[in-house]
């Protein structure tokens, strides 16, 4: 096809060597801005609008350059957003313990994009941006369960303070102390839940157990396995800080599953930011999904969609899931059945607003219909309104593998001289940015009907 009238709508990125240069890409990358980074000694990237972090004499003209020499059309990214607000949350340096559900590195990314969008619609061009999910899901749902017993006691004080029933709790004890009734493995009931919404979650095994529990181990593995969901792994002990630890909980788990995680949450959320994200990386891991805190809801790190961690000189490899909502949380707290489902609500509203993640800790201990019917309540309702609302569900593997290769795809936007816009996407869905809104993106666009194939949007 003759290109030669064809308007290449891909931002530059000049790319000083700092920090700050990495942070802007992050929100470039999370926001699905088409965007090339141009480094210094490459050869001049043409495209209508230049981003640089800060503006040198030297970043300048190279900006310039790629836009064609238009200086109007070169944006300074700390005359936009809030960099070392970006830098504290991604690195991992919020420490307000508390229920959050504010957003800033979101809010940021959406102000970054709006001023991106309002140049090049002065300029007269669209700004086309990838959809956050396969299909254009509105939003995705991750559904993992931590596995830090096999069993569960019904004489164990949060069951006796949830029964509202003495004739129920008459029965749970009679059952668990003459049936020996095993009130806390649950993961065939969870799988075949699952299953009947057709959905797949991940299981989050640790290495050791009771050895009572040793053939619930062997029987649960099949069953996730055989159930196509995935099995991660749990850390514990202070396989979040050395190196030795992890290692021995890295090989431990592969002996037990045949083979490496591809994730881990750490039990009891043991983190060090950014060092544990750093040690992570160190061994080859694709995600985490620790960074929250067990006794308060929301979004530690200030964004619900999924995002590459920052030490203080650079960006990690290693996608950390946001983790917002845990039943544990309420439970420890004693939050009854309308404010545990209150906090789900809220979790659900900010990522919707945000086309963000939605990842759910529910405890394979707790998803039981007898001592904690309301967990299980609220875990099918949440599992019915995904479904019901069109959200992307998927296994925590599977969200950070899409992430990724969202991140590399290429879609090569362009406008012809009749206004029709052309993209090469493969995998992802394509949107306009309205400029008139700068809280919204536009309904979404036909992607590629092949592989590799030119749509028009």
């Amino acid at each position: 096809m003759d290109s030669s009238n064809e308007t290449p709508l891909t931002i530059s990125l000049v790319h000083q060597g700092a920090l700050h240069d990495d942070l802007l890409a992050e929100l470039l990358e999370q926001q699905g801005v088409p965007f090339k980074v141009v480094l210094k000694g490459d050869p001049v990237h043409q495209g209508p609008v230049a981003l640089i972090s800060k503006s040198t004499p030297e970043a300048y003209l190279r900006a310039t350059q790629s836009c064609g020499g238009k200086k109007e059309n070169v944006l300074i990214g700390e005359e936009i957003v809030d960099v070392e607000t970006i830098r504290h949350m991604l690195g991992g340096l919020q420490d307000n313990k508390k229920d959050n559900f504010d957003l800033p590195v979101n809010e940021e990314g959406r102000k970054l994009v709006a001023a991106v969008g309002k140049r090049m619609s002065e300029v007269g061009v669209p700004l086309v941006l990838k959809s956050a999910w396969p299909g254009d899901a509105k939003a995705c749902c991750v559904l993992t369960h931590d596995i830090d017993f096999m069993s569960f006691s019904p004489f164990h004080k949060v069951v006796l303070r949830g029964s509202d029933r003495l004739s129920g709790l008459a029965r749970l004890l009679f059952n668990g102390a003459v049936r020996r009734t095993n009130y806390g493995w649950n993961i065939p009931e969870t799988i075949e839940l699952e299953k009947r919404y057709g959905f797949r979650s991940t299981f989050l095994f640790m290495n050791r157990y009771e050895a009572r529990d040793d053939a619930y181990f062997e029987r649960s593995l099949k069953l996730v396995k055989d159930g196509g969901s995935e099995i991660a792994l749990h850390g514990s002990e202070s396989s979040h800080k050395t190196v030795e630890a992890m290692d021995a909980e890295m090989e431990a788990f592969r002996e037990r599953t045949g083979s490496y995680p591809r994730g881990l949450r750490h039990h009891i959320l043991k983190f060090q930011a950014p060092e544990t994200w750093v040690l992570e990386s160190q061994f080859g891991l694709e995600y985490d999904a620790t960074f929250g805190y067990n006794r308060f809801f929301g979004f530690r790190a200030g964004s619900c969609l999924p995002f590459h961690p920052f030490t203080a000189t650079s960006r990690i490899p290693i996608l950390e899931l946001p983790t917002s909502f845990m039943d544990w949380t309420a439970l420890h707290r004693g939050d009854d059945r309308s404010r545990f489902g209150e906090f789900l609500r809220v979790a659900k509203g900010r990522v919707e607003e945000n086309h963000g993640a939605l990842v759910v800790n529910f405890h394979n201990t707790y998803l039981n219909k007898e001592t904690f019917p309301f967990v299980m309540e609220e875990y099918e309702s949440l599992l019915g309104y995904v479904r019901e609302k069109g959200y992307w569900v998927a296994t925590a593997a599977e969200c950070a593998a899409w992430w990724g290769r969202r991140g590399q795809e290429q879609i090569e936007p362009r406008m012809r001289d009749d206004g029709t816009i052309l993209v090469s996407a493969r995998d992802v869905s394509v949107r306009t940015f309205d400029a008139k809104d700068s809280s919204r993106l536009s309904y979404p666009m036909e992607a590629a009907a092949s592989p590799g194939a030119d749509s028009t949007v």
